[in-house]
């Protein structure tokens, strides 16, 4: 588990949250958690990304919720590296998942809490392992476009 404050607290109602993971369990299902906390005692997940292979979860504004359950055909099931981000969008009230360069996921939701700031990154990674590498975390919702090229251009 890896926790770290921000030195200045993010303030904005678009968010981007990309990097690179692998499942170091493979075949087992690895397993990761990135979350962009906040609120009055700093433990309230405002923004994150639950990585599974059979439930891809994520936190938006405080509540959990989930964009696929099953075995998860979002995320390719292997040892290899792949690119992923989450992306909300104030103007469209969309959060949308990528895998490799492509939005495989989307659902519409809406930022109420303006006033929220994120004060600190959580990663967790419960008993199977996972890798992540070059995290980025972008106040402003990253385009589709934009989304591409980080993806080809830090393969």
């Amino acid at each position: 588990n890896f926790t770290a404050a921000f030195k200045e607290p993010i303030k904005s109602s678009d968010l981007s949250l990309a990097f690179w993971w692998r499942n170091t369990a493979y075949p087992n299902g690895g397993r990761a958690d990135i979350h962009l906390r906040g609120g009055a005692n700093n433990e309230t997940n405002l923004f994150s990304l639950l990585m599974d292979y059979y439930r891809l979860g994520f936190w938006f504004n405080g509540s959990q919720n989930v964009l696929s359950e099953g075995i998860n055909e979002f995320i390719p099931y292997d040892n290899l590296w792949h690119h992923l981000a989450l992306v909300y969008d104030s103007y469209r009230y969309k959060l949308s998942f990528y895998v490799d360069g492509r939005e495989r996921a989307s659902t519409a939701l809406v930022w109420i809490k303006p006033s929220e700031e994120i004060k600190s990154l959580k990663i967790t990674s419960g008993s199977d392992g996972s890798e992540i590498d070059d995290l980025s975390i972008y106040t402003g919702a990253l385009s589709p476009v934009q989304i591409e090229d980080i993806y080809l251009n830090t393969k």
